[in-house]
């Protein structure tokens, strides 16, 4: 199973955010919107792992998360095209970065020392909102650009990273539902299986997130 930790905005942030992209006025199919459900921030890939490693990794998981404390966060700004290779548009993040950055690094420190091997790509704050298609024309990419820096979105207090499994895109490159499997919180090392946990955003409730 593929298996990331990440942020989940609450869903209304996630709401607001898809909103704005879809404001920006352009020719239908100009840009491949990732849907508000699947709006999150990436901290670690983990690549494929086996249920046995996944035991492990969600232990050394819980005792990164649960040292840090939670952090208040907004979108602000954007990145796009910036990599070879990359044909998303993404919302960055404003806020807590610096302790953001350094969760992300304690992550990746844990499970690196239970054998896992990770991508070296630095950590970017940020959330992919959208895929360039064969058809996205310059000016439309620009005012999408331009409308994510200009946009404040509400802001939130991060107190939990999700280990979350996630599906290949298809060949209609869409993102199939996303599975959050533990809701790990911070500043103590606390599992919550998301079965179990209640008020929860659109994302975690129900277990697949992203069902359309």
């Amino acid at each position: 199973m593929q298996l990331i930790a990440a942020l989940i905005p609450p869903g209304s942030v996630r709401e607001n955010l898809a909103a704005v992209v879809r404001s920006v006025p352009g020719d239908p199919g100009e840009l491949r919107p990732v849907p508000p459900a699947l709006l999150h921030t990436p901290l670690a890939s983990f690549g494929n792992v086996a249920l046995g490693d996944r035991q492990k990794l969600a232990v050394a998981l819980r005792d990164a998360v649960g040292q840090c404390q939670p952090l208040r966060l907004s979108f602000h700004g954007s990145n796009a095209l910036e990599e070879s290779g990359d044909d998303s548009v993404w919302a960055t993040l404003n806020g807590d970065i610096e302790p953001l950055t350094d969760l992300a690094a304690q992550i990746r420190t844990a499970v690196r020392r239970i054998g896992f091997l990770l991508d070296r790509r630095n950590f970017r704050g940020r959330a992919r909102v959208g895929r360039i298609t064969d058809t996205t024309t310059a000016p439309y990419l620009h005012r999408l650009v331009d409308r994510l820096d200009e946009y404040d979105g509400p802001a939130w207090v991060v107190d939990e990273v999700a280990l979350v499994r996630a599906q290949p895109r298809g060949a209609d490159g869409h993102q199939p539902p996303f599975e959050v499997l533990e809701l790990v919180s911070m500043s103590r090392a606390l599992h919550v299986p998301a079965a179990d946990t209640h008020e929860a955003s659109v994302a975690t409730r129900p277990r697949e997130w992203g069902t359309r």
